[in-house]
């Protein structure tokens, strides 16, 4: 977890820098939604292994002391640590102004002291921690809490979106085709609205987007991949999961890791009810991963503890993981060259052309336009962009077979 969290402190300090210069909090992400769609799996992934007891690794940071002397002062560092980087997390936060991030983080911190429900300890400080998010919350209303605009504009997707899933409502209308056929289900309304799109990609909401485009079939298959998941993880809650069994304070260790990833898997499915976290590229990434590294640390509780047996199971792991690792590269490999190529490339090539069409250049907005449909010719955005561009030029048979496409 090192670098997942070091990794998660400089891009906070990195939004922190940004919105005190700029006023911008989005850190490499391109938008401040995402970059919140990232930062809630951390707080409470960090807040649980705060929780953990102090035996528990992973340790962020070793004392350069030897001995018992070096151990506990270890331990101690490493509780600093991770409460500083929980308030380094949560103040980057703060600053995206995010309603659904705050709401997903909210909700997940509660899930969090429910599952550490029977630790005395934890208990002394629920009161604390529900004030104090209750206390961000009433503070930044100040700042548009609820954004009256953008409310608006995504609850009429939504009921565009609820008219396209009555028509095929058992298997969608197919993965990936929502911006195709939205527009013959948009509300007039929509365009009635101050801040709008002219092209309506996603649903800003996962489940509603996974019932317009794979069904009623394909929600609930999805729903219950995470619902058995979540049911593996929780057999390691302590009414499940009696902890002397399994090397005491080490088996309560690997606990808190587990609670701090279905969490942080929960403040992401949640994030995602608002959102278009999941429809980016890092998101589900991320989310995939946890629920990867939950059936990982919940089955580790089967082991057989003898040592001939843990021999064996190590030795083939280790060739089995190697193989598969080397498999999963070179796939990754493969398929990142081409979604750089389509993501990166060309959207490089639609910023220079938009940028041209700020100049009134339309003669070299239309060239880039091209040029990103090369490489990506399922870009609805450079074919609506290229076909106003032929009409501002007076090409409109041009512009008539560009829209048809």
């Amino acid at each position: 977890f090192f670098f997942l969290f070091a990794s998660g402190a400089l891009l906070s300090f990195w939004a922190v820098s940004d919105f005190y210069k700029f006023g911008l909090v989005n850190a490499g992400f391109g938008n401040k939604n995402f970059f919140a769609g990232y930062i809630i799996f951390l707080i409470p992934l960090v807040l649980s292994l705060a929780f953990a007891p102090p035996q528990q690794p992973p340790h962020l940071l070793s004392s350069p002391l030897g001995g018992e002397e070096g151990k506990e002062r270890g331990k101690i560092y490493n509780k600093i640590i991770l409460f500083l980087l929980f308030l380094l997390y949560s103040f980057a936060l703060v600053l995206t102004k995010s309603q659904a991030a705050y709401l997903a983080t909210f909700i997940s911190i509660l899930f969090l002291f429910i599952l550490y429900s029977r630790n005395r300890k934890i208990a002394l400080l629920k009161t604390f921690f529900i004030l104090f998010f209750l206390f961000l919350i009433s503070y930044f209303s100040n700042f548009y809490f609820v954004d009256q605009i953008t409310g608006n504009v995504r609850f009429l997707v939504w009921k565009g979106t609820l008219k396209m899933i009555k028509v095929h409502p058992f298997l969608g209308w197919g993965p990936g085709t929502l911006s195709l056929h939205y527009p013959n289900y948009r509300l007039p309304d929509y365009f009635l609205q101050k801040a709008v799109a002219p092209i309506t990609d996603h649903a800003h909401c996962e489940y509603l987007e996974i019932l317009a485009e794979s069904g009623v079939f394909g929600l609930f298959l999805f729903i219950s991949f995470i619902f058995f998941i979540f049911r593996e993880g929780f057999k390691y809650h302590p009414p499940h999961y009696p902890l002397p069994l399994r090397e005491g304070k080490r088996g309560e260790g690997e606990r808190a890791i587990i609670i701090g990833l279905l969490s942080g898997i929960l403040a992401i499915l949640m994030d995602n009810l608002l959102s278009t976290n999941l429809r980016q590229s890092f998101t589900p990434i991320l989310l995939f991963f946890a629920l990867g590294l939950v059936v990982s640390y919940s089955k580790g509780k089967m082991r057989d503890p003898s040592p001939k047996a843990q021999g064996d199971t190590r030795k083939f792991s280790s060739r089995f993981s190697a193989l598969i690792f080397s498999l999963l590269i070179l796939f990754l490999s493969l398929a990142g060259f081409n979604t750089v190529r389509k993501d990166v490339v060309a959207g490089f090539y639609l910023k220079k052309s938009l940028e041209a069409r700020l100049k009134k250049n339309f003669p070299q907005s239309i060239a880039y336009y091209k040029k990103t449909i090369s490489i990506d010719k399922f870009n609805p955005i450079a074919y609506y962009k290229l076909a106003f561009a032929y009409g501002v030029l007076k090409k409109y048979d041009q512009a008539l077979s560009t829209y048809e496409k």
